[in-house]
């Protein structure tokens, strides 16, 4: 029988959902793959295990054989109808003198198979069917496709995103009036705009060096105490992209690269150089604003802003580094001025289009966008799991590509 219809079975008949029953399969695999395990440890997972586990072996997609101890010695075999190997007797027939232990166990194939099951289940939940094209195309270009990383990245790490950082240091404003206006700037995406607003009314933060300190304050309290499957971050580097690009303070795609492939510092635009100096020390973060460790680089006023992007030659720097590639941004919004300004700076370099992740995307967006030249990756999330959604995608690719 079909999956489908064999978690449908053990839903009817254990009055559990088919997602609980789903959810059970997909802890099972999590949890052991292709390793032994046992009752108990199903039913540290779930009530419904077992069952779930005998329709598997009935449709040949979980193999059983059994341990049992006689006289303090311990065998094992593939069935019960076997005589026992110390006492002769017929091990199903005399339960009650052997200790037997049920042993469950995955076959390579049938694992792939049901993580196959998976893939597709969540690519229909999550993928817009008009949009399938671009999803392969993505998939065929990837090799040269830089992933281009915003705040909605990092936010699972219980960071805000450009404007809830903003929203937060609202009260540094005393009078009303400026509060408002400082709002409207913020809801129009003029974000600089309201740094500069902070620095000439605030009575809090008088300079740029004080702002970051505030900024500095809220990013540095990141939880990195997170499981795998609260983010985002270890699935974009399955992506093994010779280089991602932030807009992001914070040096959390760091952490876990360090992890990955060893140290990873860091890179500003200023410190780029050329792509030699970047191949050849490891780094594959560059950081197009700045970052915390290195709080002269961050740019968070129009002067900062300005300063960065009147260079003589930066934007030629990052040009060589990109090439002919086209960009892959994850965790921003098109309807911000901030983010609208940094594409159009940057399209006028990589003479290529670039994709665009977005949730939800209505029509009249998609099209808005395709007239840029971007082609929006855009998938469909229900009840709020983005995180979710993402990988789906990310393992849609990694898997296409192998």
């Amino acid at each position: 029988m079909s999956l489908e219809t064999l978690i449908n079975i053990v839903s009817t008949e254990s009055d559990e959902s088919t997602k609980d029953v789903l959810i059970c399969l997909n802890k099972i695999l999590d949890e052991f793959g292709t390793n032994p395990f046992i009752d108990d440890d199903i039913n540290e997972i779930s009530t419904v295990g077992v069952l779930l586990c005998e329709k598997l072996y009935s449709d040949g997609l979980l193999q059983v054989s059994f341990s049992y101890s006689c006289n303090d010695l311990d065998e094992e075999t593939e069935s019960l109808s076997h005589n026992c190997k110390y006492c002769g007797e017929v091990l199903h027939e005399s339960i009650d003198y052997h200790d037997v232990t049920r042993i469950y166990k995955f076959s390579r194939t049938s694992y792939d198979e049901i993580l196959e099951y998976n893939y597709i289940l969540n690519e229909n939940k999550y993928f817009i069917p008009e949009l399938y094209r671009n999803y392969d195309n993505l998939v065929n270009e990837i090799d040269n496709v830089v992933p281009f990383l915003g705040s909605g990245v990092s936010m699972p790490f219980n960071l805000p995103n450009w404007e809830g950082l903003l929203r937060g240091l609202e009260d540094f404003l005393s009078e009303e009036f400026h509060k408002k206006y400082y709002n409207e700037l913020v809801s129009d995406g003029s974000y600089f705009e309201a740094f500069d607003l902070l620095l000439e009314k605030s009575m809090n933060v008088s300079n740029e060096d004080q702002l970051k300190d505030e900024i500095v304050q809220v990013i540095s309290q990141a939880n990195m105490d997170i499981a795998d499957d609260e983010h985002n971050i270890s699935d974009l580097i399955k992506l093994n992209s010779h280089y991602y690009i932030s807009t992001n303070y914070d040096l959390i795609f760091e952490h876990f690269l360090t992890n990955e492939d060893g140290y990873n510092t860091p890179v500003c635009m200023d410190e780029i150089g050329n792509l030699r100096n970047i191949s050849t020390t490891g780094n594959k973060v560059i950081h197009l604003h700045g970052h915390i460790n290195r709080k002269s680089s961050m740019v968070v006023t129009k002067k900062d802003y300005s300063k960065l992007y009147s260079r003589k030659g930066i934007l030629v720097q990052l040009a060589a580094i990109l090439g002919n590639k086209s960009l892959l941004f994850i965790g921003f919004s098109f309807k911000d001025k901030f983010f609208n300004d940094i594409y159009d700076k940057l399209v006028n370099i990589l003479k290529t289009h670039h994709y665009i992740v977005l949730f939800n995307p209505d029509l009249q967006e998609i099209r808005e966008l395709n007239k840029k030249n971007i082609k929006v990756i855009g998938l469909r999330v229900n009840d709020g799991d983005y995180i979710d959604a993402i990988r789906t995608l990310i393992n849609f690719i990694v898997r296409k590509v192998n």
